[in-house]
């Protein structure tokens, strides 16, 4: 996982280094909110391949590329070494990778980065904080999340934002329980679309591979192995809401903990009116962990719900 403390303002220094803006019509310069997100194949065909190097580990890299109008377009990436990303040797494999790439003709704009996950378990406080420091340093920047076990013969790839709201709530460490009186649990990220771009000669290579191949349909692929698949994956999603949910019912505990510290203290105070309230106990626990909780599960949730209408 790509840590908060990046040397993000670094990578921006370099990435603003390599723009040219000779030319360029100033309406596709103007600030927007991102509304679709458009990768070239050749960037999930890394990502897929980087994974199937360092699994079982999670696959983290760099996302490149430029973000025009309200699209932003990413053309190229790079795989970030699987060693801390706070070491020295780390931000200078970046830099170095980014100053490759400006000579080599490639957009070495930071757009944002990836990472890899397993049926859709990438909501952590990490993740979160990673993508605020992206967002805090390059506005328009986004984050690909690839999950292989989610994919029932697609490519399962989502690009996520965290929203604005969140945002502000995040930089001023506001999460307790009145200050989430107005915000919604589940409005953490905000899922753009996704538009897979090819290359002229790479949809000409497919098509006349098309014409070679032959592709055998859903209903006639009935293998026992395939069933033994599905068994398995309601399995580790069931056993990984049931973790889920354990891991809610502790953080409602140690809410629920602190009402009852609270009280005792108010108690306390009202019959020896002088006796100060206990620091300690009057600070509230964050309610940020329960937030990623409901939507990790929601995840799971949503999974089995299109897993389980595909075999309808």
């Amino acid at each position: 996982m790509v840590s908060e403390s990046i040397n993000l303002e670094n990578i921006r220094t370099q990435a603003l280094e390599s723009i040219n803006l000779e030319g360029l019509d100033p309406d596709l310069l103007t600030t927007c909110k991102i509304a679709k997100v458009e990768v070239d194949a050749l960037v999930i065909l890394d990502i897929k391949k980087h994974l199937k190097v360092v699994s079982p580990a999670t696959a983290t890299g760099q996302l490149l590329g430029v973000d025009v109008k309200e699209k932003v377009q990413i053309t190229n990436s790079f795989a970030l070494p699987a060693e801390s990303q706070e070491s020295q040797e780390s931000q200078e494999f970046q830099a170095s990778m980014l100053s490759n790439m400006k000579e080599l003709g490639y957009d070495a704009n930071t757009v944002g980065w990836y990472t890899s996950t397993w049926l859709g378990s990438f909501w952590n406080l990490g993740l979160v904080e990673t993508q605020y420091s992206y967002q805090n340093t390059f506005p328009q920047a986004v984050l690909l999340v690839y999950d292989p076990a989610c994919s029932m013969g697609q490519c399962n790839l989502l690009a996520l934002r965290l929203t604005q709201n969140f945002m502000d709530k995040f930089e001023s460490c506001k999460f307790s329980m009145m200050e989430m009186m107005d915000f919604s649990v589940y409005d953490v990220f905000e899922s753009l679309p996704i538009y897979v771009k090819n290359s002229h000669l790479l949809k000409e290579q497919v098509a006349e591979k098309e014409k070679k191949f032959y592709y055998p349909s859903l209903e006639q692929n009935t293998l026992i192995g395939n069933e033994l698949d599905v068994e398995e994956y309601l399995l580790r999603n069931f056993e990984f809401m049931g973790d889920c949910l354990d891991e809610y019912g502790h953080e409602a505990w140690k809410w629920q903990g602190w009402l009852r510290a609270v009280g005792k203290e108010q108690r306390i105070k009202k019959n020896v009116d002088k006796t100060p309230l206990n620091r300690n106990v009057t600070s509230e626990p964050s309610r940020l962990e329960s937030v990623l909780i409901l939507n990790q599960l929601e995840t799971y949730c949503k999974q089995l719900e299109i897993f389980l209408g595909s075999k309808d």
